[in-house]
């Protein structure tokens, strides 16, 4: 699991006018990725839900990723002596090449 820090900042509000500022709070992470021309999925667990993140683009796959959750403390998390597993068909799609591309432009 990658440990997200929470990040806020002002910007001009769209909808109040530009004179107004608005305050936006989100998490951000940085994690090293192996080069690969493949894309990469991923989903986020926030408190006990897997989502997708809204920023990123969203692809459903037909197979799903079984995804283990994680607690708190990063373990599995443990139901009646099974690993819960959950089925994701929704998922992030990160092209890891165009990323590491805009980064140094």
């Amino acid at each position: 699991p990658l440990k997200l820090a929470e990040v806020h900042r002002s910007q001009r509000s769209p909808k109040a006018g530009a004179a107004e500022l608005e305050f936006v709070m989100s998490f951000e992470g940085v994690k090293m990725l192996p080069p690969t021309k493949e894309p990469l999925y991923v989903v986020f667990q926030v408190g006990d839900t897997l989502s997708v993140a809204q920023d990123l683009p969203v692809r459903r796959i037909t197979i799903p990723a079984v995804v283990s959750s994680v607690d708190s403390a990063g373990k599995p998390v443990v139901v009646d002596g099974e690993t819960q597993r959950t089925p994701v068909y929704d998922v992030n799609q990160i092209d890891v090449v165009s990323q590491s591309l805009s980064q140094f432009r």
